[in-house]
C-alpha cells in the first residue's frame, strides 16, 4: 500500500521542537531536499504498491537511509585507509608469491601454464598497484623484485622438470601471509641452499627466496628512481 503524504502544517508542538529549529537549514543535503520533486517520486512508483495492506515506509525515509548507508560505507572506507593506506599494495605484491606458490604445486602437471599466466597477470597488477602509489622506494617495491628471481627458478623447474620442496613452496605461501600481515613476523629462514642433492633449479630457488626473506625483514631497499620494471 502507498506511504501516507508527508503533510507540513506549519504549526508547533508543545512537547516536540520542530526539525527546522534543529537542524541547519544551509546544509547542503537540506537545501537538496528542497529541491527534490518528492511528489513526482512518489507518483512514478505508485504502480509498485499494491492496493492492500499496511502503508508502505515514506519515500523521504528510504532514500535517507540509502544515503546514510552510502555515507557509513564511505567513512568505513576512509578510515581504513588512514589506518591501513598500503593494503591495496601489499594485497597485490602478496597475490604475486601466491600465484607463485600455486604455480610451484603444479610444476609436472597440465595445470602448470594457466598457473604461470597467473603469476604474469599478478605482477602487472602489483606493478600497476606500486607505481600508482609512487611508493618505488619502499620495501614492496623490493620485494616485486625479488619475485622475479623466484619465477626465473620456477621456470627452471619446469623445464628439469623437477618438483619442488613441501618446505619451499611453505616459506613462498609464508611471504605472502607476512606481506599482507607484517605483524605476524618474518618468513621462515632457508638454510639448506647449499645441499648438493638438489638440482640447480631448486637452488636457484632457495636462493631466490632467501634473497626475499631479507628483502622482507628490510635488509635490502630499492635505489630511490628507480623503476621496478627495469
Amino acid at each position: 500500500m502507498r506511504p501516507k503524504q508527508h503533510e507540513m502544517t506549519g504549526s508547533g508542538d508543545l512537547f516536540r521542537a520542530r526539525l527546522d529549529q534543529i537542524i541547519n537549514m544551509k546544509h547542503e543535503l537540506v537545501q537538496l531536499a528542497g529541491r527534490i520533486d518528492w511528489t513526482w517520486i512518489d507518483t512514478e512508483i505508485a504502480p509498485l504498491y499494491s492496493e492492500k495492506g499496511r502503508p508502505g515506509i515514506a519515500t523521504r525515509f528510504v532514500i535517507g537511509l540509502f544515503l546514510l548507508g552510502a555515507a557509513w560505507g564511505l567513512g568505513l572506507a576512509v578510515l581504513g585507509w588512514v589506518l591501513n593506506p598500503y593494503a591495496p599494495q601489499r594485497e597485490a605484491v602478496a597475490s604475486v608469491y601466491q600465484s607463485i606458490a600455486q604455480a610451484l604445486r603444479a610444476v609436472g602437471t597440465a595445470d602448470f601454464e594457466p598457473r604461470r599466466q597467473a603469476v604474469t597477470d599478478a605482477m602487472n597488477t602489483a606493478y600497476d598497484q606500486v607505481i600508482t602509489a609512487r611508493d618505488l622506494e619502499s620495501r614492496l617495491a623490493a620485494l616485486l623484485l625479488r619475485a622475479d628471481g623466484v619465477i626465473e627458478a620456477t621456470l627452471t623447474l619446469a623445464r628439469e622438470p623437477t618438483c619442488p620442496d613441501a618446505e619451499l613452496i611453505e616459506v613462498t605461501e609464508r611471504i605472502a601471509e607476512v606481506i599482507v600481515r607484517p605483524s605476524t613476523g618474518a618468513a621462515p629462514w632457508i638454510l639448506s641452499v647449499s645441499d648438493s642433492s638438489r638440482t640447480p633449479g631448486l637452488l636457484a630457488l632457495a636462493q631466490a627466496l632467501v634473497c626475499t626473506t631479507d628483502a622482507l625483514a628490510g635488509d635490502t631497499a630499492v635505489e630511490p628512481g628507480v623503476d621496478p620494471r627495469l
